[in-house]
């Protein structure tokens, strides 16, 4: 099973734990990212990897959460 973050009905991301986490960044920092905790994800470290390596389930998960986040930061700013 993967672990990925979780969204509650307040808006607010809920970690994920299986006991093993890594911090993924939403937007790299190479690419403007920042370490601001809306650009901020925790994941399991067998995510994170995954992630990395490219695997089509673990990038389509975290390219939607990026997504949402995108769409949530656009709503607040206007």
């Amino acid at each position: 099973m993967f672990h990925v973050p979780q969204t509650n009905k307040f808006g607010l991301r809920l970690p994920c734990s299986n006991g093993n986490l890594a911090i993924h960044h939403l937007v790299f920092v190479s690419k403007g990212g920042t370490d601001h905790e809306t650009n901020l994800i925790t994941v399991s470290k067998e995510v994170h990897k995954l992630y990395h390596q490219g695997d089509p389930i673990i990038v389509e998960m975290v390219h939607k959460l990026l997504e949402e986040q995108w769409n949530e930061k656009m709503v607040v700013d206007f």
